[in-house]
């Protein structure tokens, strides 16, 4: 369910977002930022429903039994939040959710693109030997994203989980600015 609503959006937004960016020849890497941030940030909001429930299902067994969720299943769990907390309940997290996945987003195919491109321009360093497009430039090309795009978004993953899986969260807009997770 997740990646069906949100994988879909992110990457088919990118690529389309990309095409239009590259009609006066190949978009600038500001650009490439722009349209993955953008993608991303709508697939964020497409998914948020169903990283609710991920959040909840993987961390259900940790919690204490009185505060389990319960859900039998991700459909039952959408019917259960929309029952107990509302049509807004499935908008829990959004706005970590949407930074995080515009993060996500932009570290992710961007780096991969600017790798890849890289690499098919120039011969790997020390041992001089020049990639073309198959499957090892691909898997160095995707291993080169997905650190990049696990460093950058680590601290986000972290805070929209504990929103996620929170039962209440409260923002005073204090001095202090403190934020309690409960």
């Amino acid at each position: 369910m997740r990646q069906m609503s949100y994988s879909l959006v992110r990457l088919g937004t990118y690529e389309e977002l990309k095409a239009r960016f590259s009609k006066d020849g190949p978009p600038s890497t500001a650009r490439l930022i722009l349209a993955a941030s953008l993608a991303g940030g709508l697939g964020g909001v497409a998914g948020n429903p169903a990283d609710i429930l991920l959040v909840r299902m993987t961390s259900d067994l940790i919690r204490p039994p009185e505060k389990r969720y319960g859900y039998p299943n991700a459909l039952a769990g959408l019917f259960y939040i929309i029952k107990e907390e509302g049509i807004r309940g499935l908008a829990r997290g959004l706005a970590p959710n949407t930074v995080r996945a515009m993060l996500m987003n932009a570290s992710q195919v961007v780096s991969y693109d600017y790798a890849k491109s890289t690499l098919l321009r120039h011969p790997i360093p020390i041992i001089n030997y020049q990639l073309h497009d198959n499957l090892l430039l691909h898997i160095i090309a995707s291993t080169v994203a997905g650190t990049v795009a696990t460093t950058v978004c680590s601290p986000a993953d972290v805070i929209r989980s504990r929103v996620m899986a929170s039962v209440r969260l409260y923002l005073f807009l204090q001095p202090s600015n403190a934020l309690t997770f409960s």
